[in-house]
């Protein structure tokens, strides 16, 4: 599926295609970084993947190992550090 395909233009067709695009395939893995502040979480198209996601299928997100560390590591240090 390409958001910029000509086909792409009708915001009917896509909500359509990429819905079901999302049911079939049944997971979405989002990869969290950095995870302070996730470029994924900053860009519209993700966001709507997630949202499809989250309400058709199932996500997943996962930390690259560095960033699972730094993660724990304020977790402890402070544990609402990684809601602010």
């Amino acid at each position: 599926l390409n958001q910029f395909s000509s086909k792409s233009t009708n915001p009917n067709w896509l909500k359509q295609t990429f819905t079901e695009v999302i049911k079939d395939i049944g997971l979405t893995v989002s990869i969290i970084s950095p995870f302070e502040d996730p470029v994924s979480f900053r860009r519209v198209w993700c966001l709507w993947e997630v949202y499809l996601s989250i309400t058709y299928s199932k996500l997943e997100l996962l930390l690259p190992k560095d960033q699972r560390q730094r993660f724990n590591e304020s977790l402890i240090a402070n544990p609402y550090s990684v809601t602010e």
